[in-house]
């Protein structure tokens, strides 16, 4: 092989690679660019609620909650949380929860999920388990009637 040749495929094979390595980056900055991410809180006056301090609508989020390290309980659909809102976990009040976690998607329905433990929240990309099925999930308003009669 002469030496042109070899110059040309070195040449055409770093054009391959930029191009591929340039798809890639434009494809993250673009899924980073509309990521929710939610993140746990507690206040005194408020107790338990679920902010979102990503850059997307958080949409159909699941709230479940464990009072040790293996079994998740009481899955909770919430309403979508909307970039820089939060959502009030009333139904969890100020009770002394283990973890809690939820599920939930972005716009392109790519999944993700978020534990917080321990006054922190630990937040994936990725649908971690478990996987309610919906007749096993309770809509939060149901159990906002129950808290508001229970206080009375």
């Amino acid at each position: 092989m002469n030496i042109s040749l070899l110059v040309a495929l070195a040449a055409l094979l770093v054009s391959i690679t930029s191009f591929v390595t340039g798809q890639i980056n434009v494809a993250r900055s673009e899924r980073l660019g509309m990521q929710p991410t939610l993140v746990f809180e507690y206040s005194q006056q408020k107790g338990w609620h679920l902010r979102n301090d990503g850059n997307g609508h958080a949409l159909t989020p699941v709230v479940r909650l464990s009072w040790d390290e293996t079994n998740w309980e009481q899955p909770v659909r919430i309403p979508s949380v909307a970039q820089g809102s939060a959502f009030r976990l009333q139904w969890v009040g100020h009770k002394n929860i283990r973890r809690l976690g939820a599920r939930y998607s972005d716009a392109d329905g790519r999944p993700y999920s978020a534990t917080g433990k321990n006054d922190q929240t630990f937040a994936e990309s990725s649908d971690a388990p478990p996987i309610w099925a919906n007749a096993e999930v309770e809509p939060h308003w149901t159990l906002q009637d129950q808290v508001e009669h229970s206080d009375q």
